[in-house]
Formats: structure tokens, sequence, C-alpha cells
């Protein structure tokens, strides 16, 4: 195992598999979990239903890294498959089988909640396609409707290197140094803005990031081992619902990378510390903070019950899953869609449990 990622805002897990035997194909993805819109990849003739059978993505071999219902070929090409307008013929909004983006070599991808996607070039270029020119989200100066797009390089300042992206109502763009560039939506940019939608990169009030999520308006960036939020409210009950500038949260230090998620009763959150823990904290109403209750989470709370150190951890909205340094990918939460793995369909579970991959 050696990638992990979750579908947008749905309960849709996929994970990346290197091969076993030497005869075996190399970097196949298998996916699990809802299927509303294709995002297990598995054609037209599966529907809509859910599957808590984790099945690899017919036609998918050799694929080097992961984003969303995305995946980097090895030569570099991009496929993707379930929501998002990806420029094919037709114009669809979503495909249940992958088909190829129109994209120059890509060496990372972020496929976001709002049917577009954002794609780090092999040449150190980033550039964006699909829905969002209504909140300003590509950066050509232009508003409109909800529309699909030609892919749009994203102008970044000259000496610049972008080494990751996230993207959701906002985008961002995590340069070399730490700094991250933010356009977009206001509510979730990160920095102090007079336009309610800017479409210009600049950086957010937060410096030395190293790990950045965003997702339902929601964003989260570890600095200097520590997590701040900001974005649509952090609490159920939190007024006014949105916090401009990135909060620190409290209880939780030495972290290397973070996830979030919007859910129905509030926005939420997991990280990984550099000691391979998981803590969680924001919604757990079926398990999915992972400290086996169903309590709010107003702080972090520590994943109790995963069977050696975490290096990668997903939320998704009531549900999370972590890849572990042995290759197990464990999940807890909600499975009433399939999205634990195990196998079958069933409600919530409290304790982290292995998924059963092909």
């Amino acid at each position: 195992m050696i990638d992990l990622s979750r579908s947008g805002t749905t309960e849709t897990f996929c994970a990346l598999v290197a091969a076993e035997a030497e005869a075996a194909p190399a970097g196949r993805v298998a996916c699990w979990g809802w299927n509303t819109g294709g995002e297990l990849g598995r054609g037209k003739d599966a529907g809509e239903a859910p599957s808590g059978q984790p099945a690899f993505v017919p036609g998918i071999e050799d694929a080097a890294s992961l984003g969303g219902s995305c995946v980097v070929l090895a030569d570099g090409s991009v496929k993707c498959w379930g929501e998002g307008n990806f420029l094919q013929d037709g114009g669809a909004l979503t495909t249940p089988s992958p088909v190829t983006l129109p994209l120059p070599p890509v060496r990372r991808i972020h496929g976001a909640s709002d049917n577009s996607i954002c794609a780090l070039l092999t040449t150190g270029e980033l550039t964006c396609l699909g829905a969002g020119v209504s909140y300003g989200r590509l950066p050509d100066g232009t508003f409109g409707p909800f529309a699909p797009t030609e892919p749009t390089v994203v102008t970044i300042p000259p000496g610049s290197r972008v080494v990751d992206v996230a993207a959701d109502l906002s985008r961002f763009a995590l340069l070399e140094g730490g700094v991250v560039l933010s356009w977009g939506s206001w509510s979730s940019l990160g920095r102090v803005s007079s336009l309610p939608l800017d479409p210009l990169p600049m950086p957010i009030a937060l410096s030395n990031v190293s790990s950045i999520d965003a997702a339902g308006g929601h964003v989260c960036a570890v600095a200097n081992g520590h997590v701040s939020c900001w974005g649509q409210g952090r609490h159920p009950d939190q007024s006014p619902p949105s916090q401009p500038i990135p909060e620190p949260v409290p209880g939780i230090s030495a972290v290397v990378q973070v996830s979030v998620a919007s859910t129905d009763s509030g926005r939420r959150g997991c990280a990984v510390t550099d000691q391979g823990d998981v803590y969680c904290w924001g919604a757990n109403e079926q398990g999915q903070a992972g400290d086996g209750t169903r309590k709010f989470a107003f702080f972090p709370v520590k994943v109790v019950g995963l069977s050696g150190a975490a290096v990668l951890v997903r939320a998704a909205r009531s549900s999370t899953c972590a890849l572990l340094e042995s290759g197990r990918v464990e999940c807890w939460g909600d499975n009433t869609r399939g999205a634990l793995g195990r196998g079958n369909l069933g409600p919530f579970e409290l304790v982290p449990a292995p998924v059963k991959l092909p």
C-alpha cells in the first residue's frame, strides 16, 4: 500500500496498491464506499449502489499517486472518474468509468468537492480545470456562471516552486519554504481580504506550512508541527459561522499531516503526529473521531485501537481511514454505505479494523 485518498465530500475511499508479485500489475487502485456519482469507477453497469467490498478500478494500472477519484499514472497522464466535469465529450458531470484528462504530464493531482481539479505539472506549473468560475477560483480574473473551463494556469510568483495543492471553495498552493497562496471564495481564503471573491493568489496568514487540506469550506494546515483551521465554523453551534483567518487547534503537537471533512453536524478534522498517532476532533455521532465514544470532540482525541503507527489519515463525513507504516489500511466510523471496506454494509464501528483489499 503506498497511497490513500478520499473522494470529494462523500464516504468513498481509494487505495493505491503496489504489486506484491513480480508478474502482478503494478500500481492498481481499489475503491469502496459510496457510489452515487460513480466514485467506485466500476462502470455504468454497476449502478449507484454502495459497496463495502473493495475492488480494483478497471483499466487502472501503473498508477503512481492518488488525488480524490483521480490517479496520476507513471507516464504523467491523469485519469479520473466519479463526480466532476473532466472535459470529456458531452460535458457530463459524472462518469462511472475512468476518462483521461487533457493535461500535460502531471506530478500531483487534487480533485475538489465541487467538480473541479487542480494539477501540479512536472514542469512545476499549477493548472486548474472544471467548474468554479462563479467563485473566481480560476485565477484568470473572470467571474461567471458555474461552468466547465479549459485548463487554466495559475499565476505563481517567479522563482517559486509549488510542492502541493488543495482545492475546495478556495484553492491553495503550498510553495517550497512553507508559504501558502490562496484564491477563490472569501470565506476560506485564510487571509484578510476586502474582496468577497478573489481570483488572485496571495499568501495566507500562516507561515512555515507543511500540510494542508480543505473540504466543504473548511480548511486546516500544519505549521511548525501545530494545526490551525479556518473557513466555515469549527463547531456546529458557533456564531458567526465563519472563521476567516487561521485559528490554532489546541491539545495536539508534532503533527505531520492533516485531513478535514464537512458533516451535517459541523466540521471535523484528523491529524497524524511524528510518532504515528492519529488524533481527531469535531463531529463524532458515528464514532468517526475514533476515541471509542460518540460524543462530539471539541478538542482533539486520540484514536484508540490502531494496530500500528500511521503515516496518513483521510477524514470523511462520518468515517475515517488511516494508512499504517505496515501498509495496512484501517477504518472506523459509519459503515451504512460500506466506507469501512470490511466487505459488508452495516452500522457504525467504534474500533479501527483492516480494510479487506483485493
